[in-house]
């Protein structure tokens, strides 16, 4: 029995200067980005992403991507639904998911690409697992970083973003320009980071 119902599938493209309005699907929203940065609104919260990041947004959730909060991006994208009862329940309540470095994964987007509406079975078959597995690979990182929280400060109660921003801090503590290397190593500018940091946490990254 087929585990997945694919919608559709394909490589977008989302020039700079664009924006992606604030929206939802009834269905499932899956995005890999191949290259560039973005930020993605989804949950109520600013997801930063990068080539390599991929992201999963649960239906019903809005979604967008604010104007002039990324520059070229291309992402490999699935919208689908889940008919398997049982990976269905895994991902009950987990509004927003996220990966980074998940390059490991790409290749299974090209394939899904590829072959999801093929009419073979064989190709729609490991389609369809292909899929399974990225949607594990979820499952499986939420698990090793429960409770995860920085070296001395408790990041848990923050946004993806800050929990990155912390992390970054804590380990280049003594670098003299940390600003500098933190919007290089998130891809992001300054003011943005410094001022999504102070939103958040009411101090500032200093």
């Amino acid at each position: 029995m087929r585990k997945i119902q694919f919608i559709r599938s394909g490589e977008s493209e989302l020039p700079s200067g664009w924006a992606l309005q604030p929206h939802t699907h009834d269905f499932f929203h899956l995005a890999y980005v191949h290259s560039g940065q973005l930020i993605f609104q989804a949950g109520g919260q600013d997801h930063p992403l990068s080539a390599g990041s991929v992201i999963l947004i649960s239906p019903g959730t809005v979604h967008g991507v604010p104007k002039d909060a990324h520059n070229l991006c291309i992402q490999y994208e699935v919208f689908f639904r889940i008919l398997d009862p049982e990976l269905k329940s895994l991902l009950e309540n987990k509004i927003v998911l996220t990966l980074h470095n998940a390059f490991h994964l790409e290749s299974l987007f090209s394939y899904i690409l590829m072959y999801y509406g093929s009419t073979d079975l064989l190709c729609s078959s490991c389609a369809d697992s292909f899929l399974c597995t990225i949607l594990l690979s979820f499952l499986a990182d939420t698990t090793s970083s429960k409770g995860k929280s920085g070296t001395y400060v408790d990041s848990s109660q923050y946004s993806p973003l800050v929990q990155r921003i912390i992390d970054h801090v804590e380990k280049d503590s003594n670098e003299k320009y940390v600003l500098s290397s933190l919007s290089d190593s998130l891809g992001f500018n300054k003011n943005y980071l410094c001022t999504a940091f102070r939103r958040e946490t009411g101090i500032t990254i200093s």
